[in-house]
């Protein structure tokens, strides 16, 4: 933790901030233990992966903007988008043809 605490370690520190792993950890500190006698389900895991996310400001930030994207995700996002935009322009377009047309047929 004090790794985390120093912002020693970027890498590190962008991979907690990654939305799947800050979900894993917000598991750990909330998730009621399937075995209740097992200490380390009980209290240790859930003690480290809170202060984890309570480490540093970055991770903090993170949390509170809901998780950084990964390269994937940006990628799958940038698809979807220009996918979208190129539907957005051709129906456009087809709505300014289909008036251009009603004008010209006046």
């Amino acid at each position: 933790m004090v790794l985390c605490r120093g912002g020693s370690i970027p890498k590190l520190i962008e991979f907690i901030c990654q939305r799947q792993t800050l979900q894993k950890l917000i598991n750990y500190a909330i998730e009621t233990p399937r075995n209740p006698n097992n200490h380390d389900q009980t209290y240790k895991f859930p003690y480290y992966a809170a202060d984890v996310l309570a480490s540093n400001a970055m991770i903090l930030q993170a949390l509170i903007e809901g998780g950084w994207t990964t390269e994937k995700e940006e990628e799958e996002d940038t698809d979807k988008t220009a996918d979208t935009t190129a539907t957005t322009e051709s129906s456009e377009n087809a709505l300014v043809q289909s008036i251009l047309k009603s004008n010209d047929e006046q």
